[in-house]
């Protein structure tokens, strides 16, 4: 996104934190794995969730309960460029 207007995009990689709320709280968009508790934390904070990955067969069916209710979307993580040109998209998107 930064690459218009001369902004870098730089990640601060926390690891992992007590305070996902807080971060969750602050975001437009959480891109993750399809791990239910994560989805959960998302959903009821109203955050759309893009999720990338899942444990087969433990996670699978994460994915269509998120699409098939409005609450995010998936795309591979095997197709990295296609994760940030969805991100984009969600960001420029005013109804979400």
């Amino acid at each position: 996104l930064g690459g218009s207007q001369g902004r870098v995009f730089s990640p601060l990689i926390l690891g992992f934190v007590q305070n996902v709320d807080t971060f969750m709280r602050a975001a437009d968009v959480v891109v993750m794995k399809a791990g239910p508790g994560s989805i959960g934390e998302a959903m009821v904070l109203g955050v759309p969730c893009l999720l990338t990955s899942f444990v087969p067969g433990q996670e699978e069916g994460n994915i269509s309960f998120v699409v098939d209710n409005g609450a995010g979307g998936f795309v591979s993580d095997k197709d990295p460029d296609e994760v940030a040109n969805t991100v984009c998209d969600w960001l420029r998107d005013p109804e979400l």
